[in-house]
């Protein structure tokens, strides 16, 4: 292998360490929030309390999935494929945060 080719996969490489390692801290408050989310169903049981409860519970999955992918894109030189599945979970989490700061400024 060239020093070119190590050279460029390095970025790959760092992104892939501290997006995996950002998930991995956000299991911290993930693990009150799964806690609490049972909660839920303090009213009874309804669709809406198990959806909740079921996208709070599947968090540790989706990255799981998504940095196994990442890694095998990476191991197959397809750097940027494995940036962009270890990026999913990112989004998902940037969309799930801006909603709920949408929801409280609306009132809900």
């Amino acid at each position: 292998m060239s020093d070119n080719v190590t050279i460029r996969r390095w970025p790959a490489l760092v992104w892939l360490i501290l997006s995996q390692l950002f998930y991995l801290v956000l299991l911290i408050p993930w693990s009150v929030a799964s806690m609490m989310s049972v909660m839920a169903f303090d009213a009874g049981i309804s669709a809406q309390a198990v959806l909740f409860v079921g996208a709070i519970w599947s968090y540790p999955i989706w990255p799981l999935i998504f940095s196994i992918l990442a890694w095998v894109a990476y191991a197959r030189r397809s750097d940027k494929m494995a940036a962009v599945w270890t990026s999913v979970p990112l989004v998902i989490v940037g969309l799930a945060v801006a909603v709920f700061f949408i929801l409280i400024e609306m009132g809900f």
